[in-house]
Protein backbone atom coordinates (compact mmCIF):
# COMPACT_ATOMS: atom_id res chain seq x y z
CA UNK A 1 0.00 0.00 0.00
CA UNK A 2 1.08 3.40 -0.59
CA UNK A 3 3.24 5.51 2.03
CA UNK A 4 3.10 8.91 3.43
CA UNK A 5 6.50 9.91 3.35
CA UNK A 6 7.36 13.70 4.21
CA UNK A 7 9.78 16.06 2.03
CA UNK A 8 12.50 15.43 4.61
CA UNK A 9 12.10 11.48 4.07
CA UNK A 10 12.18 11.28 0.48
CA UNK A 11 14.88 14.04 -0.03
CA UNK A 12 17.22 11.25 2.59
CA UNK A 13 16.05 8.56 0.47
CA UNK A 14 16.88 9.74 -2.72
CA UNK A 15 20.02 10.84 -1.50
CA UNK A 16 20.81 7.41 -0.51
CA UNK A 17 24.28 6.42 -3.63
CA UNK A 18 22.85 2.97 -3.85
CA UNK A 19 19.06 4.16 -4.12
CA UNK A 20 20.09 6.93 -6.43
CA UNK A 21 21.80 3.91 -8.47
CA UNK A 22 18.68 2.59 -9.62
CA UNK A 23 16.01 5.20 -9.33
CA UNK A 24 15.50 7.86 -11.99
CA UNK A 25 12.47 10.54 -12.42
CA UNK A 26 11.37 7.61 -14.98
CA UNK A 27 10.79 5.05 -12.24
CA UNK A 28 12.51 1.78 -10.95
CA UNK A 29 15.57 -0.20 -13.34
CA UNK A 30 15.16 -3.25 -11.93
CA UNK A 31 17.69 -4.54 -14.65
CA UNK A 32 20.73 -2.62 -12.53
CA UNK A 33 19.01 -3.59 -9.30
CA UNK A 34 20.10 -7.33 -8.48
CA UNK A 35 23.67 -5.68 -9.68
CA UNK A 36 24.12 -3.27 -7.12
CA UNK A 37 22.06 -4.51 -4.10
CA UNK A 38 23.59 -6.91 -2.00
CA UNK A 39 21.04 -10.23 -1.18
CA UNK A 40 23.60 -11.40 1.52
CA UNK A 41 24.95 -15.12 1.75
CA UNK A 42 22.39 -17.52 -0.09
CA UNK A 43 22.62 -21.62 0.69
CA UNK A 44 23.78 -22.26 -2.78
CA UNK A 45 26.00 -19.31 -2.83
CA UNK A 46 27.79 -19.70 1.10
CA UNK A 47 30.27 -18.04 2.73
CA UNK A 48 33.56 -19.65 2.62
CA UNK A 49 33.58 -20.51 6.20
CA UNK A 50 29.67 -22.04 6.18
CA UNK A 51 30.74 -23.74 2.63
CA UNK A 52 33.31 -25.41 5.19
CA UNK A 53 30.77 -26.79 7.36
CA UNK A 54 28.77 -27.88 5.03
CA UNK A 55 30.96 -29.91 3.21
CA UNK A 56 31.98 -31.79 6.71
CA UNK A 57 28.11 -32.32 7.05
CA UNK A 58 28.10 -33.43 4.10
CA UNK A 59 31.05 -36.20 4.90
CA UNK A 60 29.57 -37.24 7.59
CA UNK A 61 26.02 -38.25 5.93
CA UNK A 62 28.23 -40.36 3.12
CA UNK A 63 30.41 -41.75 6.20
CA UNK A 64 26.55 -42.69 7.96
CA UNK A 65 25.47 -44.14 4.75
CA UNK A 66 28.51 -46.07 4.49
CA UNK A 67 28.86 -47.46 8.09
CA UNK A 68 25.19 -47.81 7.80
CA UNK A 69 25.74 -50.63 5.08
CA UNK A 70 28.44 -52.28 6.04
CA UNK A 71 26.01 -52.98 9.48
CA UNK A 72 23.56 -54.19 7.85
CA UNK A 73 25.98 -56.45 5.77
CA UNK A 74 27.24 -57.77 8.81
CA UNK A 75 23.90 -58.58 10.37
CA UNK A 76 22.79 -60.24 7.31
CA UNK A 77 25.86 -62.11 7.43
CA UNK A 78 25.58 -62.72 11.29
CA UNK A 79 22.21 -63.79 10.59
CA UNK A 80 23.07 -66.59 8.08
CA UNK A 81 25.87 -67.77 9.95
CA UNK A 82 23.99 -68.58 13.29
CA UNK A 83 21.30 -70.50 11.11
CA UNK A 84 24.19 -72.57 9.45
CA UNK A 85 25.08 -73.23 13.04
CA UNK A 86 21.73 -73.86 14.84
CA UNK A 87 21.43 -76.11 12.16
CA UNK A 88 24.50 -77.75 13.11
CA UNK A 89 23.33 -77.66 17.27
CA UNK A 90 20.07 -79.44 16.14
CA UNK A 91 22.02 -82.13 14.06
CA UNK A 92 24.87 -82.78 16.73
CA UNK A 93 21.87 -83.01 19.05
CA UNK A 94 20.00 -86.13 17.20
CA UNK A 95 23.34 -87.90 16.65
CA UNK A 96 23.86 -87.32 20.33
CA UNK A 97 20.71 -88.43 21.19
CA UNK A 98 21.03 -91.37 18.77
CA UNK A 99 24.55 -92.22 20.37
CA UNK A 100 23.05 -91.88 23.37
CA UNK A 101 20.12 -94.43 23.24
CA UNK A 102 23.09 -97.09 21.47
CA UNK A 103 25.06 -96.32 24.03
CA UNK A 104 22.96 -96.86 26.82
CA UNK A 105 21.55 -99.97 25.16
CA UNK A 106 25.12 -101.54 25.39
CA UNK A 107 25.45 -100.40 29.08
CA UNK A 108 22.02 -101.95 29.97
CA UNK A 109 23.93 -105.67 28.21
CA UNK A 110 26.89 -104.87 30.05
CA UNK A 111 24.95 -104.29 33.41
CA UNK A 112 22.59 -107.30 33.04
CA UNK A 113 25.67 -109.51 32.43
CA UNK A 114 27.84 -108.45 35.75
CA UNK A 115 24.69 -108.94 37.72
CA UNK A 116 24.45 -112.07 36.62
CA UNK A 117 28.37 -112.96 36.64
CA UNK A 118 29.04 -111.50 40.17
CA UNK A 119 26.13 -113.43 41.64
CA UNK A 120 24.23 -110.31 42.04
CA UNK A 121 20.95 -111.82 40.30
CA UNK A 122 21.23 -115.02 42.32
CA UNK A 123 20.87 -113.52 45.57
CA UNK A 124 18.43 -111.11 44.78
CA UNK A 125 16.12 -114.15 43.71
CA UNK A 126 17.05 -116.07 46.64
CA UNK A 127 16.25 -112.88 48.90
CA UNK A 128 13.07 -112.16 47.12
CA UNK A 129 11.99 -116.15 47.68
CA UNK A 130 12.82 -115.62 51.48
CA UNK A 131 10.81 -112.31 51.69
CA UNK A 132 8.18 -114.10 49.78
CA UNK A 133 7.95 -116.90 52.63
CA UNK A 134 8.90 -114.95 55.39
CA UNK A 135 7.57 -111.58 55.24
CA UNK A 136 10.59 -109.78 56.50
CA UNK A 137 14.64 -109.43 55.69
CA UNK A 138 17.05 -111.91 56.23
CA UNK A 139 18.66 -111.22 59.32
CA UNK A 140 21.85 -111.31 60.90
CA UNK A 141 21.79 -113.52 64.39
CA UNK A 142 18.33 -114.24 63.86
CA UNK A 143 17.05 -116.66 67.41
CA UNK A 144 15.90 -119.05 64.93
CA UNK A 145 17.66 -118.59 61.72
CA UNK A 146 16.32 -119.88 58.31
CA UNK A 147 17.82 -121.61 55.91
CA UNK A 148 20.74 -119.96 54.13
CA UNK A 149 19.46 -116.68 56.10
CA UNK A 150 23.01 -116.06 57.60
CA UNK A 151 24.29 -115.70 54.23
CA UNK A 152 21.75 -113.61 52.88
CA UNK A 153 22.13 -111.26 55.66
CA UNK A 154 25.78 -111.42 55.32
CA UNK A 155 25.31 -110.60 51.76
CA UNK A 156 23.39 -108.17 52.22
CA UNK A 157 25.25 -106.21 55.11
CA UNK A 158 28.25 -106.32 52.62
CA UNK A 159 26.39 -104.53 50.05
CA UNK A 160 24.66 -101.75 52.20
CA UNK A 161 28.14 -101.21 53.19
CA UNK A 162 29.70 -100.39 49.95
CA UNK A 163 26.41 -98.54 48.98
CA UNK A 164 27.15 -96.02 51.90
CA UNK A 165 30.67 -95.99 51.06
CA UNK A 166 30.20 -95.13 47.46
CA UNK A 167 31.66 -98.16 45.77
CA UNK A 168 28.17 -99.62 44.11
CA UNK A 169 27.67 -98.79 40.76
CA UNK A 170 23.99 -97.48 39.50
CA UNK A 171 22.97 -101.08 38.46
CA UNK A 172 23.38 -102.63 41.81
CA UNK A 173 21.74 -99.78 43.62
CA UNK A 174 18.70 -100.25 41.36
CA UNK A 175 19.33 -103.84 41.79
CA UNK A 176 19.12 -103.58 45.96
CA UNK A 177 16.48 -100.82 45.61
CA UNK A 178 14.18 -104.08 43.60
CA UNK A 179 13.86 -106.12 46.70
CA UNK A 180 13.81 -103.15 49.42
CA UNK A 181 16.93 -103.48 50.25
CA UNK A 182 17.81 -99.16 49.85
CA UNK A 183 17.04 -97.38 52.69
CA UNK A 184 14.51 -94.34 51.97
CA UNK A 185 15.99 -91.01 52.02
CA UNK A 186 13.84 -88.25 53.64
CA UNK A 187 13.50 -86.69 50.38
CA UNK A 188 12.31 -89.97 48.97
CA UNK A 189 9.58 -90.12 51.62
CA UNK A 190 8.89 -86.37 51.10
CA UNK A 191 8.09 -86.77 47.18
CA UNK A 192 6.29 -89.77 47.93
CA UNK A 193 4.16 -87.80 50.62
CA UNK A 194 3.71 -85.42 47.62
CA UNK A 195 2.67 -87.63 44.85
CA UNK A 196 0.16 -88.92 47.34
CA UNK A 197 -1.51 -85.63 48.11
CA UNK A 198 -1.28 -84.90 44.27
CA UNK A 199 -3.70 -88.21 44.02
CA UNK A 200 -5.73 -87.47 46.76
CA UNK A 201 -6.18 -83.83 45.51
CA UNK A 202 -7.52 -85.56 41.98
CA UNK A 203 -10.01 -87.82 43.85
CA UNK A 204 -11.14 -84.55 45.85
CA UNK A 205 -11.71 -82.64 42.79
CA UNK A 206 -13.79 -85.93 40.22
CA UNK A 207 -15.55 -87.40 43.36
CA UNK A 208 -16.28 -85.44 45.90
CA UNK A 209 -18.43 -86.70 49.12
CA UNK A 210 -19.23 -86.14 52.15
CA UNK A 211 -16.36 -86.00 55.05
CA UNK A 212 -16.65 -88.52 58.21
CA UNK A 213 -17.04 -84.79 60.09
CA UNK A 214 -20.35 -84.44 58.14
CA UNK A 215 -18.57 -81.52 56.26
CA UNK A 216 -19.16 -81.44 52.28
CA UNK A 217 -15.41 -81.60 50.22
CA UNK A 218 -15.53 -77.30 49.24
CA UNK A 219 -12.36 -77.24 47.70
CA UNK A 220 -10.50 -76.62 50.60
CA UNK A 221 -7.83 -79.41 49.92
CA UNK A 222 -5.39 -79.40 53.18
CA UNK A 223 -8.53 -79.55 55.19
CA UNK A 224 -9.77 -82.46 53.15
CA UNK A 225 -6.98 -84.18 53.21
CA UNK A 226 -6.46 -83.92 56.78
CA UNK A 227 -10.21 -84.57 57.88
CA UNK A 228 -10.50 -87.62 55.26
CA UNK A 229 -8.39 -89.50 57.42
CA UNK A 230 -11.60 -90.22 59.92
CA UNK A 231 -12.70 -91.85 56.29
CA UNK A 232 -9.56 -93.42 55.14
CA UNK A 233 -7.53 -95.05 57.59
CA UNK A 234 -4.75 -95.44 54.89
CA UNK A 235 -4.66 -91.67 55.04
CA UNK A 236 -3.32 -91.14 58.19
CA UNK A 237 0.41 -90.78 57.12
CA UNK A 238 -0.92 -88.77 54.61
CA UNK A 239 -2.86 -86.55 57.40
CA UNK A 240 0.53 -86.04 59.36
CA UNK A 241 2.88 -84.82 56.25
CA UNK A 242 0.07 -82.51 55.89
CA UNK A 243 0.43 -81.25 59.72
CA UNK A 244 4.08 -81.49 59.41
CA UNK A 245 3.98 -79.06 56.22
CA UNK A 246 1.92 -76.37 57.80
CA UNK A 247 3.75 -76.47 61.28
CA UNK A 248 6.96 -75.16 59.17
CA UNK A 249 5.32 -72.56 56.95
CA UNK A 250 3.88 -71.10 60.34
CA UNK A 251 7.00 -71.74 61.87
CA UNK A 252 9.22 -69.92 59.24
CA UNK A 253 8.01 -70.13 56.14
CA UNK A 254 10.18 -72.28 54.77
CA UNK A 255 13.18 -70.08 55.00
CA UNK A 256 15.74 -72.67 54.44
CA UNK A 257 14.05 -74.60 51.58
CA UNK A 258 16.92 -75.14 49.68
CA UNK A 259 15.45 -77.63 47.05
CA UNK A 260 12.21 -75.79 45.83
CA UNK A 261 9.66 -77.51 48.22
CA UNK A 262 7.39 -74.74 48.87
CA UNK A 263 6.59 -74.15 45.60
CA UNK A 264 6.26 -77.68 44.66
CA UNK A 265 3.79 -77.72 47.41
CA UNK A 266 2.06 -74.18 45.63
CA UNK A 267 1.54 -76.11 42.48
CA UNK A 268 0.25 -79.23 43.71
CA UNK A 269 -2.63 -77.07 45.49
CA UNK A 270 -1.55 -76.34 49.10
CA UNK A 271 -2.99 -73.75 50.29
Amino acid sequence: RALALSDDEIDRFMSNPRTAAVIDLDGLDLASAADVLDPGPRFDDPTPRLAVAYARQRDRWDALDIASAKRREAEDTLTEKLGRLENLLRESNVRQAAATRKLRGKTLDVYRFELDQTGYDSYLLRIKNFQKNHSRNPEDGSAEPEEDEEDLASWIQTQLGDHAEGRLGPHQIAALDSVGLIPETDDDSWHKSLTQFKIRVSVYWQSPFVLATGRVVDGDVVRDVLDGYNVDPAAISLRDWCLEQNRRYEADGFADDTVGRFEKLAGAGFT
